[in-house]
């Protein structure tokens, strides 16, 4: 019986020093808001960058997640018309704060929004 004693007293000091553990860990953690902040002017950058010299084969449209036959049809006019449709889209990216409403965007313009569905 005495050795069933030890033993529960010995897991309960283990116990208790991973609870501690973890209590010292928790305090540790600083808050992700700045991060979260971080990549979202990153993820905008990156397809300022892809929009403004290789927008005429929609690079910046892919990094966005539009389907393929964007680029096709960006490709097929020599660059969105001369290049006309990638630059809009490169000074739309850079004036919005978040790129995100353009992402996935089945339009071959890339600020019309889409349609809703009639009930």
């Amino acid at each position: 019986m005495a050795c069933l004693n030890v033993q529960a007293h010995k897991a309960e000091h283990e116990l208790s020093g991973k609870v501690f553990f973890l209590k010292d860990t928790l305090k540790n953690i600083q808050p992700v808001a700045d991060s979260s902040t971080t990549h979202t002017r990153k993820h905008r950058l990156v397809a300022a960058l892809l929009a403004f010299p290789l927008g005429v084969f929609g690079l910046h449209r892919m990094y966005l997640g539009s389907s393929a036959g964007i680029p096709i049809a960006y490709i097929a006019t020599f660059g969105g018309g001369f290049g006309v449709l990638p630059f809009i889209d490169f000074v739309l990216i850079l004036i919005n704060k978040d790129v995100n409403n353009y992402a996935h965007n089945p339009h071959i313009f890339m600020w019309s929004k889409p349609k809703r569905k009639k009930k």
